[in-house]
């Protein structure tokens, strides 16, 4: 999905859920939006959300929206 003005309600307009899942994945990063990642369904994709949204933001407290706990740690790695 390309993503001209980034912008989550062109998400919401994307009935297939996992291209929606993609556009938030790829959106949410772009704004700073945590809320965007939120909106994901694929827990894996949400992790991946939130871990790009962190390290673009270079705040370690958006990795604790990360359930597995493995990768939360590598997160906060990546970015302290």
């Amino acid at each position: 999905v390309s993503i001209v003005s980034p912008d989550a309600s062109i998400c919401e307009k994307i009935s297939d859920i996992s291209n929606r899942d993609s556009c938030y994945s790829d959106v949410a990063p772009k704004i700073g939006s945590q809320d965007a990642c939120g909106r994901v369904s694929d827990r894996d994709e949400k992790t991946m959300c939130y871990m790009k949204l962190a390290l673009k933001l270079k705040d370690a407290s958006v990795c604790d929206r990360i359930l597995d706990e493995t990768t939360k740690s590598i997160c906060k790695g990546s970015i302290g």
